[in-house]
């Protein structure tokens, strides 16, 4: 879904109790606001809570660059 957009960087999943969050990073801010705005309340096919919620990140993904 995310790497349609330009700007897409990297994705990661994190899943917990059943809970799947990702933590997508796009080049700048205004390309990540305008996925956010495109796609928040977007219904996931294998999802069966709703529609995704986007909201900005409190903190920068770090760097992995390296660590593979």
């Amino acid at each position: 879904v995310f790497c349609a957009y330009p700007g897409f960087t990297r994705l990661r999943l994190h899943t917990r109790n059943d809970t799947t969050v990702a933590f997508v990073e796009f080049r700048d801010v205004r390309q990540a606001t305008l996925v956010m705005n495109a796609l928040q309340g977007c219904r996931i096919s294998s999802s069966h809570r709703g529609g995704i919620r986007i909201e900005y990140a409190r903190n920068r993904m770090g760097d992995i660059t390296g660590q593979w």
